[in-house]
């Protein structure tokens, strides 16, 4: 298995900031108010929670790369 270049480890480290900023936005503002369905409520928080096991992922691969290299 090849190691990342460094380019590629900042831009995923970058996008995982990115990422996780996001899906916490999405489950910081998400809230069942008028008009908002249950589905709607759900599938907000399956995508931030998403979002943010993304953001995990990405950290840890660039940990795993940064070990081994």
């Amino acid at each position: 298995m090849s190691e990342l270049e460094e380019g590629k480890l900042i831009s995923l480290w970058i996008f995982g900031m990115i990422t996780m900023s996001i899906g916490f936005w999405i489950a910081g503002s998400v809230e069942m108010a008028l008009g908002a369905t249950q589905v709607s409520y759900a599938s907000a928080l399956i995508v931030a929670f998403l979002l943010i096991s993304f953001t995990g992922l990405a950290w840890i691969s660039v940990m795993v790369d940064v070990i081994r290299g």
